[in-house]
């Protein structure tokens, strides 16, 4: 008659990725768990003996031993599977790590392996000592113990290791005088030996290099300079600043002379030494004993002093000095006295 009659039949595809058994498991010999299998169809796992519905997607397994579930799935023409392994142990396994940071930072500590409850010890440099992952903010390099329990299981004990690094040590001193109309040089203070630091001054107006440890200053300006310290071999950053004080007049404070110093030959602050970025040269530098002989005198602003008179040392006890020096301004000559006790 002319008619056209029409039907369809759907073809759905099961792909392999449509079925999964879940993640393996840990348990304790004598807990229980619950399998979570995803899939479509008619499900069923084998070995069915310690499950107690085979048929569910989500079946309690209790088992003694090591077992690896496989999951079937069945729809049609199709049949998948996927397989967990449930992992029964008789002890937590727990297994440290190691941690580098630097002082004054903290880190997320954890370990390797399960475990339901955790102590650490010590305590009082951690957030949670009963936590998984305390934050941890130890000052000097620091191991932890930590005590994990898996539930029924046997605890199991394991280290964690924070490595402090030291930050760079080098510093800027509080202030620096400046003369008008006189460079001064912005000289950071490095320890014994060097070090293989990086740098980078934040403000650089006037300064003659933005990236070195003594930049020269050659505008008349007042206010703070800040530089970022950074050691190449830890990645370790601190920041100092210096406050530049102009000056039209030569002060005594331009040259600073320590009150104390201690020539013991143990390398540590053994030689006395002015302290000056400002004047470059002195007139006369000498000290005197409480009789007021002179055992020691000097026209180098280099040159320190040991400690000793006509190379025998000198006991313990106050000295004092007197020193005088010419203005970068003018010419004019000032002066500066006072004490040093000298310790052995």
């Amino acid at each position: 008659e002319g008619c056209e009659l029409f039907d369809s039949v759907q073809v759905i595809v099961i792909q392999a990725e449509d079925i999964d058994a879940g993640v393996d498991q840990e348990i304790c010999r004598g807990e229980e768990t619950e399998l979570e299998g995803l899939a479509f169809g008619t499900v069923s796992w084998s070995p069915a003996a310690d499950l107690d519905n085979p048929s569910s997607l989500n079946p309690v397994v209790t088992t003694e031993t090591t077992t690896v579930y496989t999951l079937t799935a069945s729809q049609d023409l199709c049949t998948l599977s996927d397989s967990v392994e449930v992992s029964v142990v008789t002890e937590t396994n727990i297994d440290g790590n190691r941690y580098t940071i630097c002082r004054g930072e903290s880190v997320e500590i954890t370990v390797n392996g399960f475990a339901d409850t955790f102590r650490w010890r010590p305590e009082n440099t951690l957030s949670d000592p009963e936590s998984g992952t305390p934050i941890a903010n130890p000052l000097i390099t620091t191991s932890y113990l930590v005590e994990g329990t898996l539930s029924t299981c046997n605890l199991d004990t394991a280290v964690v290791e924070v490595i402090v690094e030291p930050l760079p040590e080098a510093y800027l001193p509080d202030s620096y005088n400046k003369l008008t109309g006189v460079d001064l040089p912005l000289e950071i203070q490095l320890p014994t030996g060097g070090a293989n630091y990086s740098y980078q001054w934040l403000r650089t107006d006037g300064l003659s290099c933005t990236t070195c440890f003594s930049p020269i200053l050659s505008i008349d300006t007042s206010g703070y300079y800040s530089v970022i310290i950074t050691d190449q071999e830890t990645g370790c950053v601190r920041e100092d600043s210096v406050f530049v004080n102009l000056l039209e007049t030569c002060i005594p404070e331009l040259v600073g002379v320590p009150n104390i110093f201690t020539p013991n030959g143990d390398g540590v602050n053994d030689r006395l030494n002015l302290i000056t970025n400002t004047i470059f040269e002195i007139k006369r530098f000498q000290i005197y004993n409480r009789w007021g002989a002179v055992v020691f005198s000097t026209t180098d602003l280099n040159e320190g002093w040991d400690g000793t008179y006509k190379g025998q040392d000198l006991p313990s006890g106050t000295y004092v000095y007197y020193l005088e020096a010419p203005c970068e301004l003018d010419g004019t000559i000032f002066s500066k006295k006072g004490d040093i006790t000298l310790i052995r």
